[in-house]
Parts: structure tokens; C-alpha cells; sequence
């Protein structure tokens, strides 16, 4: 169910550059996903699509269990519905 969730949710993702020409969205691991972006935009726009394909199976994000991680650029602000998440 995740591959479905994270296919529907990434189809148009801007992907990172990853290692000898790979291109990374995600890492996935049993329940737990790690969405890659660029910039908060991005990982806002990510997040949203990901609950929403989530939903359509009636999956839920657990939003007190939702965290950033931000490297290398200003602190970020992301909401899930309707409150920032934690950035760690």
C-alpha cells in the first residue's frame, strides 16, 4: 500500500540528485517514509499529496509524529492540518 500511496502522491515530484545518476523523492521503510525536497515549498506541496493519496485508502499521518529535518537551508514551516510540525 505504501508503493501505492508514495507512487500516486510523487508522480510529478521534483526528485534530488542522488548517487552515479539516481534520482531520490523517497525512502521508504515499513510504515515510515522519508519524502526528500528541496525547499519548503516543495516539501510542503510533497506532504500535502502524500496524505492525500493516503487518505484515498484510508491510511492516516500521524501529525504529532511527523517531523522535519532541515540540512543547509533556513528553518522551514511546514503545516499539517492546520498546525507546523516540529523541526528537528
Amino acid at each position: 500500500m505504501i508503493d501505492w500511496v508514495m507512487a500516486q502522491a510523487l508522480q510529478a515530484a521534483p526528485s534530488l540528485s542522488g548517487f552515479e545518476g539516481f534520482e531520490v523523492i523517497d525512502l521508504e521503510y515499513a510504515d515510515d517514509i522519508a519524502a526528500l525536497a528541496g525547499n519548503e515549498a516543495n516539501g510542503q506541496m510533497i506532504l500535502d499529496k502524500i496524505d492525500q493519496a493516503a487518505s484515498k485508502l484510508g491510511l492516516n499521518i500521524s501529525g504529532p509524529k511527523t517531523k522535519i529535518v532541515s540540512f543547509g537551508i533556513a528553518p522551514v514551516n511546514i503545516i499539517f492540518r492546520g498546525s507546523p510540525l516540529d523541526v528537528v
